[in-house]
Formats: structure tokens, C-alpha cells, sequence
């Protein structure tokens, strides 16, 4: 049998029809991708059990022997009839104007047509109980404990997939007309599943809404049984199922097969979180059925795409991969499942989807008979995975101290979790009990309200998911490889090219952190500088590595009276190696830093730290510059952009000493006189400000400044560097 990837289908019918029934924007009234329901757990227990706490014993026993066809309310009716009139087959969701007396925003008209029907009823999610019903069904009070329906809902009820004592609510449609069959009930957000029972001359059969069918695994016809409706908007639905509703982007939910233990093919299915790349590292989450389930059962009415959609997008979860699988076929031999789950179904994984091979980055969950399979792997191989969700049954109470011992050697976490009219619920205190005498601390134990069903899973799932899952403290930073510069010249900056780091974390997993990593200095470096120090942030908690490297002195200059580590050193250095050279100093050895610039000199400097632009001008004004002098042509360009104008009409003093004024204001000047000009400055006044700001004139004086003073050659170069270069 040849391995085959296959797109989830919806039966038959176009999503299309669907949502041709939507009289609402931003109102799911069908079922959209990923949804499902379950139904035959409840089902295969008596009236009397779920008034009972059962036990370990009993609920595996009971859970193994459900019957799969009593569960899958395939349509068994003949012909499926979708338009008669100006009637349509579906659900329309509208705003509640017909239960004022029922505090929620929605109400839902549900129609079948069938023209043979004597009488229709609905089965579905719409069971409800009080806060007090939970603790006197905690209690064993379970006498006056009525299942309410939704036309008695109340804030602050939990709601059910069936009676936790007594009858579950039928909700009886009527006979409009012939052939049409419908009921109208109000509606809270959230996700709800339903289903119809039909009779026909005496003959009751069940049936599907033909226009809402569930997730179907077209490979073998797989689905959750149920037609399933979503309805509302985020931060609308009852406590638990906040992220059960669609998330703006979305993951992809799809079935894959993989060969199995016993060399047949078997099916998966898969969800890849929004952004997925098979480049990447995910974490992933295994997570199974109960009795009678399959892979379809999590994906649809569970919702894990949709709750891990929004905690992805809430940066709540980080993205992970969730494979759900078919234990059913396996007849809940666990020995069979444990070894299929690790050697098969896990190796595929990492190879097709890039999974994260580090056992800390595996998690595995299951509810009801799942719960009891993920406890025998806790019991068996704790090892093998970091976290673990054993929801609604387990019986780790009776673990051996050997296993005990590999537990806690392992230090896995385990989440169990239950509802409070949970008949599964039994087995936790003394798993809880026997973790407290033996010291192990790492799990945790919740009770939410709800009974043994698809409403608690949800929640327990996205509690597991939003405050457990892969929450890991860091330790410390590894930089495994060096980048591949480590040697630089003064003022260029860090290139981590070739770099490679991993974060560690205190439970021994790792994390390639490379393009998430933060450096220091991450500006341009200075001689001083001997290591990169690599910082890496995650929950608020940084760790730290660093790389060691080398700043070499740029190309020297042969001056004898530059003192290293002076603030003009680097001034200094680029005038003497710029292109062009600013300045070859005052004499083959010295550059005379404390000598006072000329009138000349500085516009030679200053024309050529702008790259010796030729002057367009070709008229001399001034007797005292010839075309023999070094600085003629510089001269021409500052007079050319107004730079300065010389000292007469005729002379420009070029032999002049220059004060900290005059070569101040040239540089303000040649920048475009950045800060503007004041009405009633000196000439010299905005320069001096804008300096002054600038940082120009930092160490450059001992006492104070003073624009009169004679501005030497060493601040003259500063000047110029600070303002122009760097």
C-alpha cells in the first residue's frame, strides 16, 4: 500500500452551502475546518455510572467496549434532501430577539428536511449544570441534580455533551410544513455539536445535518460523527473555551499515513502551525483519543488547531506541530501502542516535518482511555517525553517505586486534569498522593467544570497548552562556533556571519538562538574592545556568552608629540591617512598639535576634508593669494560657497593665526549652518551653540572656551573629524 498525504474533506458537500446560510458577519454558523464530536463514551455507560465516580478498573473495562457504530451518526436516511421551497437544510445564526428571558447574544434556527419523518429530535451539546450540582455531584449528592437545558441557562452554568445523572435533553424539532422540520433555541458562544434522530413508522435511526458534515478522513472515512457549529466572537465564550474559536491566521490540518508496528499503513493527522517551515526545529504534541475515537476526534471537535492558532498568535504557546493518531485500531494494547508511538510514529515525524528530535521537546496527552495510555507511558518510559497531559482517567496511583524512581530521575512535567462531574476523575487523588510522598513535585493538578467531555478536554488542552507547554527556564548561552571575522580595524562593527548559538535550558534541551542573539558593542568598535559580548532574552531571563576578538590600530603616523590615548590621537591619525591627506604634520616626526593654525591653513584643511572640490570661480579678488600658493584653490571654494570672505575686499590674511571662532563658523558654514541663524547673534554666536551641542568641543579646552582664543592645529583636526567624519 502506497503511503498517501490527503486534504481533510467535509462529505459530500461544498462549504460553500454553508455559508450561504449566514445571515451574520463574523458569525461561524457551520463547521469550519478543524471541528468534530464525540459521543460514544458517554453512551456506553449506564444512567447509574454517571451518577458514579468510577474507578480505574471500571472505566478501562467500560471505555474498551464501546460500540464505534452507536457513536458515528452517519446519515442513514436515503436521499439527502438540502432545498425544499424556500426552506434550506442547516443552521442560521441570528441575534436573540425571541429569549429575552435567557441572558445570551445569539439564537440558532436548525432545519431538516424530510418529508417521510413522523419526528425529529436533536441530540446535542446543549446540557448545562450549576456550580452547586458539581459539588453535590463531588459530594455524591447526585439525587437533585437536574440536567438543565438551554432555555434554563444562566451565567455562570458549565456546559455538557450529556447528562452527568439522569436524561440528557432531546431537543424535539416541529413540522412547519411538510417535510420541514425545525427548532429555533437561544445560543452562547462557543462550539457545540448536534446531531438527529429520526423516526420513520416506528423506526428511529440517527442522521447528520447534510449540510454541516464533520472532518473526514477521506483515506478510510475517519470522522468525529457529529455535525459541529462555532459560533461567536473571541472573549464571548464560556470560561474554558476562550480559544476554541478561529484565530484570524491559521495553521493547516490535514491526514497523513504512516507504516506501523504490524507493517500496515496507518493514519495521522497533522497540524502545522501558521508560518510552518520544514527548515525549522518544532516541538510537537501527541495527543490522543479515548476508546471508540480516532485520529479525527482532536482536529475537529476538539479544536487543538484552532487553540493552538490563538495561543500562537498571542505569543502564548510557542509554534508546535500536534499529530494526533487512531489507538482505537490497536485495541488499547498499550504495550503495542508505546512501542508504536516511539518507533514509528515519532521517527516519521522527524523526518517528514522537521520535528524536534530532543525528547524535552515532545509532549504527549491523551483524555479518558488516552489519559490511561499516557499514564502507562509515563509508568513505563517517562523519559521519553518532557511533558505529558493525562486528562479525565489515569492510574498512576498504583506506579511501582521502581518506576517511581525513573520518574523522578526523568523529571518530566505532568498536567492531570478532570472535570468536576468527571466519572474518570477517580484515580487522581492517589496519583497525586503517591507523587507527594515520594517527592516529586513536577505536575499539576486541575479541576474545571464540566463532566467527561469534549468542553473539558478543550479547556484542559488549552491550559496545557497556554501555561505548560514548553516553558523551560534558561541557563546558558554556548557560542558553538566563532564568527568568522574576529580580527577588525578601529570604528568598524560586529559581524556575527558564521556564528552559531545555542541556548540551554536547566532541563537539558537546546535551542539554536543564532538570529535571535544580541550583541555588545553593537555600534563601532574601539581599540579598547577586546570581546563581543552575545546576550540572548527569553520569559525576562537573559544569559550571556561573548567572543573573543581583535581591534587592530588603523595605519599610524610617524609623529613623536602625539601622545597615544590623547583626545585629538584619532583625529591625528585620519587627517595623515585620509584620501586625500588632510595634513603630513609640521616636520618629518611632529605634527606640532599645540602650533596655531593659519587663515590658510584651516581652508586648506577644510577644502580638503571635502575632497578638494575645484572652485568654479576663476576670479582672485585678493592681492595676497596667487595661483603659486597651496591654498589658492581653497581659497576661491570657501569664498565661492560662502564659507568666509576674507578679512578686506582685497586681502584674505591668509597668514593670519585662526581663532576657535573663525574655524568654528567656516565648519558651521560648510554643513549648511545647521540650527539656523539668530536675529541678533554675533557671527560667530549660532556656530559656537551648534558646537558646543554637537560635542565638538569635549577635552579640547582645560578651564573654559573661549571663541577669542588662537585654535591650534590639534583641536583644529578634532574640529574637523568630530564634524565631518565620524
Amino acid at each position: 500500500m502506497k503511503r498517501t498525504r490527503t486534504k481533510v474533506l467535509r462529505a459530500a458537500l461544498s462549504l460553500a452551502l454553508a455559508l450561504a446560510l449566514l445571515p451574520l458577519s463574523g458569525i461561524a454558523a457551520f463547521a469550519a475546518e478543524g471541528q468534530l464530536a464525540q459521543k460514544g463514551e458517554p453512551s456506553a455507560l449506564s444512567l447509574e455510572d454517571m451518577g458514579t465516580i468510577l474507578t480505574t478498573t471500571d472505566i478501562e473495562d467500560r471505555l474498551k467496549d464501546i460500540d464505534i457504530s452507536e457513536r458515528r451518526l452517519r446519515p442513514s436516511l436515503g436521499d439527502v434532501i438540502l432545498f425544499s421551497g424556500s426552506y434550506e437544510s442547516g443552521v442560521v445564526v441570528t441575534p436573540n430577539t425571541d429569549y429575552p428571558g435567557v441572558d445570551v447574544p445569539y439564537q440558532a434556527t436548525f432545519t431538516l428536511l424530510d418529508e417521510d419523518a413522523d419526528k425529529v429530535t436533536m441530540s446535542c451539546s446543549l446540557q448545562y449544570y450549576t456550580k452547586k450540582d458539581g459539588l453535590d455531584y463531588d459530594d455524591g449528592n447526585t439525587d437533585g441534580i437536574k440536567t438543565k437545558s438551554i432555555y434554563e441557562y444562566q451565567k455562570g452554568m458549565f456546559q455538557t455533551g450529556y447528562s452527568a445523572v439522569g436524561e440528557s435533553v432531546n431537543y424535539e424539532l416541529s413540522k412547519v410544513k411538510d417535510g420541514v422540520w425545525q427548532i429555533t433555541v437561544p445560543l452562547h458562544s462557543g462550539v457545540f455539536y448536534y446531531g438527529y434522530n429520526v423516526t420513520r413508522s416506528g423506526d428511529e435511526k440517527k442522521a447528520l445535518d447534510p449540510a454541516n458534515p464533520p472532518l473526514t478522513n477521506i483515506d478510510n472515512g475517519h470522522d468525529c460523527g457529529w455535525s459541529v457549529l462555532v459560533v461567536g466572537e473571541p472573549g464571548t465564550t464560556l470560561p474554558g473555551q476562550e480559544y476554541t474559536l478561529d484565530a484570524d491566521e491559521s495553521g493547516q490540518i490535514f491526514f497523513d499515513t504512516y507504516k506501523a508496528v504490524d507493517g500496515t499503513y496507518q493514519p495521522l493527522g497533522i497540524y502545522l502551525p501558521p508560518g510552518y517551515s520544514k527548515t525549522e526545529k518544532y516541538p510537537v504534541l501527541y495527543i490522543s483519543h479515548g476508546g471508540g475515537g480516532t485520529e479525527a476526534d482532536w482536529l475537529d471537535l476538539g479544536r487543538a488547531g484552532a487553540i493552538f492558532d490563538n495561543l500562537i498568535a498571542e505569543g502564548e504557546v510557542e509554534p508546535t506541530i500536534v499529530v494526533t493518531m487512531d489507538n482505537t485500531y490497536f485495541g488499547w494494547n498499550y504495550e503495542k501502542i508505546r512501542e508504536n508511538v516511539l518507533e514509528h510514529i515519532i521517527p516519521y515525524i522527524e523526518d517528514e516535518y522537521g520535528a524536534d528530535p530532543s525528547p524535552r521537546r515532545r509532549a504527549f496527552a491523551g483524555l479518558s482511555m488516552g489519559g490511561l495510555l499516557t499514564s502507562n507511558i509515563i509508568v513505563n518510559c517517562p523519559e521519553e517525553f518532557g511533558y505529558y497531559g493525562v486528562f479525565s482517567a489515569t492510574n498512576m496511583g498504583s506506579m511501582s517505586e521502581e518506576a517511581m524512581d525513573d520518574l523522578k530521575e526523568a523529571d518530566p512535567f505532568i498536567m492531570m486534569g478532570y472535570g468536576i462531574m468527571d466519572f474518570g476523575k477517580g484515580g487522581y487523588p492517589s496519583a497525586a498522593n503517591l507523587f507527594n510522598e515520594n517527592g516529586f513535585d513536577n505536575y499539576y493538578s486541575i479541576e474545571v467544570g464540566g463532566a467527561h467531555d469534549w468542553g473539558v478536554w478543550r479547556e484542559l488542552l488549552s491550559i496545557f497548552a497556554k501555561d505548560y507547554l514548553w516553558v523551560r527556564e534558561l541557563e546558558r548561552l554556548v557560542i558553538d562556533k566563532a564568527p568568522a571575522k574576529t580580527v577588525y580595524k578601529k570604528g568598524e562593527t560586529f559581524d556575527p556571519a558564521g556564528m552559531e548559538v545555542t541556548a540551554v535550558y536547566a532541563d537539558g534541551s537546546t535551542a539554536d538562538v543564532t538570529d535571535k542573539a544580541k550583541f555588545a558593542p553593537d555600534g563601532k568598535l574601539e581599540l579598547d574592545d577586546k570581546r563581543v559580548n552575545v546576550f540572548y532574552t527569553e520569559e525576562k531571563i537573559t544569559v550571556a556568552s561573548y567572543v573573543n576578538i581583535t581591534v587592530e590600530k588603523p595605519a599610524s603616523y610617524p609623529f613623536i608629540d602625539v601622545p597615544a590615548g590623547s583626545y585629538f590621537e584619532d583625529a591625528v591619525t585620519w587627517a595623515y591617512n585620509a584620501k586625500p591627506q588632510i595634513t603630513d604634520g609640521n616636520g618629518k616626526d611632529l605634527f606640532m598639535p599645540y602650533q596655531y593654525c593659519t587663515r590658510g591653513q584651516v581652508v586648506t584643511f577644510l577644502w580638503r576634508t571635502m575632497g578638494c572640490p575645484e572652485p568654479k570661480t576663476k576670479v582672485n579678488p585678493f592681492d595676497d593669494v596667487t595661483k603659486d600658493d597651496y591654498f589658492y584653490k581653497p581659497v576661491l571654494w570657501a569664498v565661492e560657497k560662502g564659507i568666509t570672505d576674507g578679512t578686506s575686499d582685497t586681502t584674505f590674511s591668509p597668514y593670519n593665526q585662526c581663532k576657535n571662532s573663525h574655524i568654528l563658523t567656516f565648519i558651521w558654514r560648510t554643513l549648511g549652518k545647521p540650527g539656523g541663524e539668530s536675529e541678533d547673534a554675533k557671527w560667530w554666536e549660532d556656530a559656537e551653540k551648534w558646537a558646543k551641542k554637537e560635542g565638538l568641543l569635549a577635552e579640547t579646552y582645560t578651564d573654559w572656551f573661549d571663541v577669542n582664543d588662537l585654535c591650534p592645529r590639534c583641536n583644529v583636526v578634532t574640529y574637523l573629524y568630530r564634524a565631518l567624519v565620524k
